[in-house]
């Protein structure tokens, strides 16, 4: 299943500012997820999109970090 990581603020309204961007793009959220490392003001969300190609172009265009798998995986091993 391929799936979208991105990195946002971990403050209040951190994912709200995400679901903006996805909101305008029309896209369609399957499920999603979250979490923090312990360093840092970070946090991940991962998204299952039905479109993920768009979601990627949508939130790049709007400054939001994607994450690729392996530094997503370098991350957690920290």
């Amino acid at each position: 299943t391929e799936v979208v990581a991105t990195e946002v603020e971990d403050r209040p309204g951190g994912l709200a500012s995400i679901l903006e961007i996805i909101e305008s793009a029309g896209l369609n959220i399957e499920y999603m997820y979250a979490f923090t490392f312990r360093t840092g003001d970070r946090a991940v969300i991962v998204f299952r999109f039905d479109n993920p190609d768009l979601a990627i172009a949508a939130l790049q265009s709007k400054g939001v970090n994607i994450i690729g798998g392996v530094e997503l995986y370098e991350r957690a091993k920290q």
